[in-house]
């Protein structure tokens, strides 16, 4: 699924939201649909709407898969950053805003938040991300049941920079193998 102001996504807000009203939103798709346990793959803001889920909802969640997500704004390299609010700044578009605004000021996933998460989580990113590296391995060591996985030559587009080394890595452990040739 897209998320609001994503892809195919509209987003009717009028006001600003953290990533937790994301993560509201797929509760309800879960709700809705009446799926009782799910596999969340999410990438970028996906994988941090998927955190926050996995956290808030637990009991919802088989198992989680990150690529490039980040649990505080300052897990993301300072020059995107700061590309980031300069176009906040000079746009007039508020549904930009807004959406930039997130990138600016959210997530803000605490360690308690990531204790929750008890069940399998492969957290990926590519080895010249725009998430810091250290900032991603901190975050797979802070989730008690996580396996780190940096993919060479592959920025914060791992899907389109290693496809079939992330579908390799996304079929072995959705489908709990060790190796898959």
């Amino acid at each position: 699924m897209d998320t609001r102001a994503l892809g195919k996504s509209l987003d009717f807000a009028k006001n600003d939201y953290g990533y937790e009203k994301l993560a509201d939103d797929l509760l309800q798709i879960v709700e809705v649909l009446k799926l009782e346990k799910v596999n969340i793959i999410g990438w970028s803001d996906g994988g941090i709407t998927g955190l926050i889920f996995n956290s808030k909802n637990p009991g919802l969640v088989h198992k989680l898969v990150t690529i490039g997500a980040n649990t505080h704004p300052d897990g993301v390299n300072e020059e995107l950053l700061k590309s980031i609010r300069k176009r906040h700044d000079s746009t007039t578009d508020e549904k930009e805003k807004r959406r930039l605004n997130l990138m600016i000021n959210y997530p803000n996933i605490t360690l308690d938040d990531l204790n929750k998460i008890k069940n399998p989580v492969l957290v990926i990113a590519g080895d010249d991300d725009e998430i810091k590296l250290e900032h991603t391995e901190q975050l797979a060591k802070m989730i008690e049941n996580s396996k780190l996985e940096i993919i060479e030559k592959s920025t914060h587009n791992v899907p389109f920079d290693q496809p079939e080394i992330l579908n390799n890595l996304l079929v072995n452990f959705l489908e709990n193998k060790k190796n898959r040739k």
